[in-house]
């Protein structure tokens, strides 16, 4: 979804997404409308915004999320591929 704004495009996610520690989880997952990155986990608790490079953060999720936040940046016209 795209939303005109001050004379210029701006992408604007509709996604729920946070790090979320699902019950038998030895790592806090990054969750996208209930689904982790890595697609190892469902999970519809409280999710923490930020905290991205946290040691206990699983290494997939992390990885997936920068990749994710390249692409996002990449449509809105703020960074480099």
């Amino acid at each position: 979804m795209t939303r005109k704004e001050e004379g210029g495009e701006r992408y604007v996610s509709k996604e729920k997404g946070g790090w979320g520690w699902p019950v038998n989880s030895r790592k806090a997952h990054y969750f996208v409308n209930g689904r982790a990155l890595c697609g190892r986990w469902l999970f519809f608790g409280p999710l923490e915004q930020g905290n991205d490079d946290n040691p206990d953060n699983c290494a997939e999720c992390k990885k997936r999320l920068k990749r994710r936040h390249r692409k996002l940046s990449a449509v809105q016209g703020t960074g480099p591929l």
